[in-house]
């Protein structure tokens, strides 16, 4: 009886390891999935003062700034206030919210050069009649 006791003791306790180290690759996978969506997110912003961003940190520091310049691992924070340039590294970020101005401007003229060419053709029909 007790070797039955120790045997299903040790098959348990196997069997919970094997469980934890599964858990744990899966938080790891998950980890990397958010940072490499972090890392496209301020890609898609660019770098320059059009490129605002508000940044909350692991230690819940807030940065407000735009992105003055952006490599692999981290990036630049021009703090808007007070001009201050501060390196902020892609695992210290808890959460980032940011906007390119130069999207706006895009599509206004995107819309202004449609306008214009829709014109262009209704005149150029009005000749033909």
């Amino acid at each position: 009886m007790l070797l039955k006791f120790i045997t299903t003791s040790i098959v348990f306790l196997l069997l919970c390891t094997q469980n934890v180290a599964v858990l744990a690759q899966t938080q790891s996978e998950i980890n990397d999935k958010t940072l490499e969506k972090l890392k496209a997110k301020i890609e898609k912003l660019g770098v320059g003062k059009d490129s605002k961003i508000k940044v909350t940190l692991n230690d819940r520091t807030k940065l407000n700034g735009f992105i003055s310049a952006r490599d692999e691992n981290s990036f630049d924070i021009t703090i808007k206030k007070t001009g201050e340039v501060r390196n902020v590294k892609y695992t210290d970020i808890k959460k980032a919210e940011g906007k390119n101005s130069l999207l706006g401007v895009t599509i206004a003229l995107s819309i202004g050069v449609v306008v214009g060419a829709l014109y262009l053709i209704g005149l150029a029909a009005k000749r033909v009649d």
